[in-house]
């Protein structure tokens, strides 16, 4: 829900614009300005935000960001399967940009949270790791090298029984 409302107060003009187009699903984003806004940090020029629009899905569902509103998989048990294989260590990566207007640093620590609480006493397991710059689609901001070094060294990092 919190990234929802942080769309919200990003774009006042939200709810307006939707109604005036319709309720088209893809509204938020009607105009590369908004799309830099809502998904990239500062430093992603304006001029790549239109070759990025033109893969973009016309339509999405309105179910989805409902959907997204209530856990759809219990944490607990997801981390069961994870941790199933006889290893320990770090097993979930909460990434974010520094420069995240949706997925916040506070949203970002909630959703972190989320799986500490799962794991039980000693709330461990979960990596919380911000790309500096960076906004929403991390893999494809202007620091997606960052954001790529980042989730490979978490992978390296993860222990497994398996030996060569």
């Amino acid at each position: 829900m919190g990234v929802y409302v942080n769309w919200w107060k990003l774009d006042p003009w939200f709810t307006i614009r939707l109604i005036f187009h319709g309720w088209h699903s893809n509204s938020p984003l009607s105009h590369p300005k908004l799309t830099q806004r809502a998904f990239f940090g500062d430093r992603f020029p304006l001029s790549s935000v239109i070759p990025f629009q033109r893969r973009m899905n016309r339509y999405e569902s309105y179910l989805w960001p409902f959907s997204m509103m209530q856990p759809f998989a219990r944490a607990s048990s997801i981390l069961r399967q994870i941790r199933n294989d006889g290893s320990s260590g770090e097993k979930v990566l909460v990434m974010a940009g520094t420069q995240d207007k949706l997925m916040t640093p506070k949203v970002t620590e909630e959703t972190a949270e989320f799986y500490r609480a799962a794991a039980g006493e000693k709330r461990e397991g979960v990596r919380v790791s911000f790309v500096d710059g960076a906004g929403h689609h991390l893999q494809n901001d202007v620091q997606w090298k960052d954001s790529a070094g980042k989730l490979f060294q978490f992978y390296k990092g993860i222990e497994s029984p398996i030996s060569d």
